[in-house]
């Protein structure tokens, strides 16, 4: 396969089990959301996703904000400000933030 073809079919290949198996928990949550079982096991997986969270904005940050010689990199800092201050202050829709990110990103990283 080529192409048009082979794009359409590796990349269902690639995401229809992550989908399958996300739309079969989501289901079983859904039926399973008022047990004291389910509260319980929700109860102890947040910190663990809170830990994950925060472990990944961690290596982010170490290789997003450095440059090639290794020192800080002001504009993509200025741009993360920016974005921040963005989403978490003016409620700017995501994509927004994305887009003018990128613009940013053509002058202020060079």
């Amino acid at each position: 396969m080529a192409r048009l073809a082979g794009a359409v079919s590796a990349s269902l290949g690639v995401l229809s089990p992550t989908l399958l198996i996300c739309a079969a928990a989501a289901v079983m949550f859904e039926k399973f959301r008022e047990s004291d079982f389910m509260k319980k096991v929700m109860y102890g997986i947040r910190p663990a996703c809170l830990g994950l969270i925060i472990a990944v904005v961690c290596s982010l940050t170490a290789t997003n904000y450095t440059n090639a010689a290794g020192s800080i990199s002001y504009g993509a800092a200025l741009i993360g400000v920016a974005a921040t201050v963005l989403l978490l202050k003016f409620k700017v829709s995501i994509p927004k933030v994305i887009l003018l990110s990128a613009v940013l990103g053509l002058f202020l990283t060079r």
